[in-house]
């Protein structure tokens, strides 16, 4: 099986959120079974810089063969040569609004080749923003049936009703992302009562919603509290009205701006701490949400990601955005947290993980969906 991917970003570069790692993990799961051709940018969101250590032409990883393209490559006659030359079983994309989707739609038009299309959360309701963009973008699609040969991916119940609002014709398939696997393990023992460490990993975006982590932090009265962000910063204006409520915390509350991470420092990062907070708007799926189970790290989340059930254990909280109070108890509920406690936050989180992900079932059911496309 031959699967033609196509994406805006991927690795080495760091600033494209969650879709790389969704692409990484998933050729890792199934290169034993599929060959995996991944056409992509030269270099990292918002870079211009050209990636060190690749080469023109395919490179080739224990994964997949990438095709790395400058911006003026990256366009519908590559798309097509590649087609061509590779004659994939199916097109994979990774997004509904990056600038390859109307090229690979008009060039899956005319080869007639099915494309699997995964919007990665950007048709839920928490994510969407800018409709007057947006819904004549989706209406051109459908007006010229572009569409016709496109089978939607979904990870979530919203996400479903999401694609079924704009395109209620097209057949989806139920396929979760494929987690990052890891052995490393927070440890609970160096946990103190009245102190905890609270992290955010995440593209600073209006989506991902940090200054309401913020505005509750600074509710916080009793107890020592640190709060460290990790990630790019998309939105300059945004991050302009977070430093408006940093500047002005007391001195029991320490905020740090870490920067990037590489992606494969993450569950070192994330065990190092308490807590994840993060209260998204809208997640898909949320990576960083299953990163931070898998090493045992409790997580304060919203109720608009698939990982909701949660509240059912020890391992975090999902809360709805409109009650801050309870967002500020569960923040206060790890500040007073205990290490015997923590022990069993830590061994819920990873349970929980386990619990929702079976790698041998999700690997199953993505080959049986991928021989449907054939």
């Amino acid at each position: 099986m031959k699967v033609l991917i196509i994406t805006e970003g991927y690795f080495p570069g760091n600033n494209y959120g969650g879709p790389p790692v969704s692409i990484n993990n998933l050729c890792r799961l199934l290169k034993d079974k599929a060959d995996f051709f991944i056409i992509t940018k030269d270099h990292d969101f918002k870079n211009r810089k050209r990636y060190d250590n690749i080469t023109d032409g395919w490179n080739k990883s224990p994964e997949a063969s990438i095709l790395y393209c400058n911006d003026s490559k990256y366009n519908y006659n590559t798309f097509v040569d590649s087609i061509i030359k590779i004659s994939p079983d199916f097109i994979y994309l990774q997004s509904i609004f990056q600038s390859c989707v109307l090229p690979v739609l008009f060039a899956a038009k005319k080869y007639n080749i099915k494309v699997l299309l995964a919007p990665r959360g950007e048709l839920c309701s928490g994510a969407f923003k800018k409709k007057y963009k947006k819904i004549p973008y989706i209406y051109f699609i459908k007006c010229l049936h572009l569409n016709k040969n496109v089978i939607f991916q979904s990870t979530s119940d919203e996400e479903t009703d999401g694609i079924k609002k704009y395109f209620s014709n097209n057949r989806i398939v139920s396929l979760n992302n494929v987690p990052t696997l890891t052995k490393i393990r927070k440890d609970y023992s160096i946990k103190k009562t009245g102190e905890a460490k609270f992290v955010f990993v995440s593209r600073i975006v209006w989506k991902k919603n940090l200054l309401f982590a913020l505005q509750v932090i600074n509710r916080v009265n009793d107890g020592s509290l640190q709060f460290d962000i990790y990630g790019s910063i998309e939105e300059p204006q945004y991050w302009e009205e977070c430093l408006k409520i940093i500047n002005n915390f007391n001195n029991k509350i320490k905020i740090n701006y870490c920067g990037v991470c590489k992606h494969d420092d993450i569950p070192i990062i994330l065990s190092s701490y308490d807590a994840l907070f993060f209260p998204t708007f809208s997640e898909n799926y949320g990576h960083i949400i299953a990163e931070s189970l898998s090493v045992g790290l409790p997580i304060i989340i919203s109720d608009q990601t698939p990982w909701s059930n949660i509240n059912s254990t020890k391992g975090g909280w999902a809360i709805p955005l409109k009650d801050e109070d309870m967002y500020l108890k569960a923040v206060e509920s790890i500040i007073g947290c205990s290490s015997t406690e923590m022990r069993y936050r830590v061994e819920d989180s990873i349970a929980f993980f386990r619990k929702f992900t079976n790698i041998d079932l999700l690997r199953d059911d993505y080959l049986k969906s991928f021989s449907s496309l054939k």
